[in-house]
């Protein structure tokens, strides 16, 4: 029997409780999902699945089968499948005999923005001078975007130093790419755009986010003032750029971010070119074992060229908290306070991972002590607590 993943089963718990236009109409996604409408009457979720055995012949079978379930497939690397699939048809997905974990594919938001002046105090020793500045190297960032207008971007001449740019949400003018989704610029296009003065929508960093994470890993210093050299890590490097889908005001999800290194590791392969990709994304949900989805299509892609690198941000998380570990004896009991900030949202998640061969009771009790009752960590239950579910 194909497995449920914990972030799915979530999902679905999500959908018992809300119709499809509650949810829709929500401020914000309750869950760190991507949940969308495909038509008038369609909910639909991402999904990252991963398959059971390590024959290709086997994986396919697979996959074809899920396929005729419902699932609408993108990205496969081997054991790891990217796709999407209405929720109506997630029980045929999970009540099946298939060798597969159908979770849903969870979402990734920038780091970067506090852990990048820590950074700055970690030396890297001396690097012989041919490496230093990235000549010769693509730097991949898959990230909001960049201001492809920006002087640290461009050449002594005014050329892009961006060979490729492919922004996923961009609709009309462009090339769409073999993802099917998003349109893709070629430095070409890209500098005959530049010299008329005018910026398409689809060029503009919405949040900087990206720009910022481009300029520390290869801005070339140009638009620094006077006297000053702000450039980069690797200032004479090339730049394949992938602007990530993020829809209904929310962050992207693993399904873009995966294209997306795929996307710079096979145009920089068209080129001759090493790749390095930058990730400034991160994801708080899981188990955070190489085993999860996102680390096993993450794997499988570096594993087809050993001259491709990820680097992942270490992220802004190190001092809050949001991750525990804790011991429970045998028969024991530990109480494990959360602190969950005013002006929260309806929905609080909280992951709990422990090992499968052992047994744990769960109970949530709010500040005055009034409690869910027990339920034990192999069936779902359903209590309230002071005005809350």
């Amino acid at each position: 029997m194909a497995e449920q993943g914990p972030l799915l089963a979530s999902v679905r718990r999500l959908l018992d409780e809300l119709e499809v236009w509650e949810v829709l109409a929500l401020p914000e996604p309750p869950l760190p999902v991507r949940l969308w409408r495909d038509s008038d009457t369609s909910l639909r979720v991402d999904l990252l699945i991963r398959l059971g055995g390590s024959e290709r012949d086997d994986q396919q079978r697979v996959l074809g089968e899920l396929a005729e379930r419902g699932l609408r497939s993108g990205t496969w690397t081997g054991r790891a499948v990217l796709g999407s699939a209405d929720v109506e048809d997630l029980p045929k997905l999970i009540d099946n005999d298939l060798e597969a974990l159908v979770d849903a594919s969870p979402v990734v938001r920038p780091a970067l923005d506090i852990s990048v002046p820590e950074a700055w105090h970690v030396g890297v020793g001396e690097l012989p001078s041919t490496w230093a500045t990235g000549r010769g190297v693509v730097v991949g960032l898959v990230d909001s975007g960049i201001d492809l207008a920006h002087a640290s971007f461009r050449d002594a001449n005014g050329a892009t130093r961006v060979l490729r740019y492919w922004n996923q949400t961009a609709e009309g003018i462009g090339v769409k790419p073999r993802f099917g989704y998003g349109r893709e610029w070629v430095a070409a296009a890209i500098d005959t755009q530049l010299s008329s003065g005018t910026m398409p929508t689809a060029w503009v960093d919405p949040t900087g986010h990206g720009t910022l994470v481009a300029g520390v890993a290869a801005g070339n210093g140009r638009a620094s003032p006077s006297g000053r050299d702000y450039g980069g890590v690797a200032p004479d490097a090339d730049l394949i750029v992938v602007a990530l889908e993020a829809r209904q005001n929310a962050f992207a999800d693993s399904n873009n971010l995966v294209d997306g290194v795929e996307y710079v590791f096979e145009e920089a392969g068209k080129l001759g070119r090493r790749a390095v990709v930058n990730v400034s994304q991160g994801v708080q949900i899981g188990a955070h074992v190489p085993a999860d989805g996102l680390e096993t299509a993450l794997a499988e892609l570096l594993a087809r060229d050993d001259k491709g690198i990820v680097v992942v941000s270490s992220g802004n998380t190190g001092e809050l908290d949001a991750h525990a570990r804790i011991h429970v004896p045998d028969s024991g009991t530990v109480e494990l306070v959360v602190d969950v900030p005013r002006r929260t949202g309806p929905w609080v998640l909280i992951d709990l991972w422990y090992d499968i061969a052992d047994g744990l009771d769960v109970e949530v009790l709010d500040p005055m002590g009034s409690g869910t009752g027990v339920a034990d960590g192999r069936r779902r239950k359903t209590g309230g607590v002071g005005n809350g579910t």
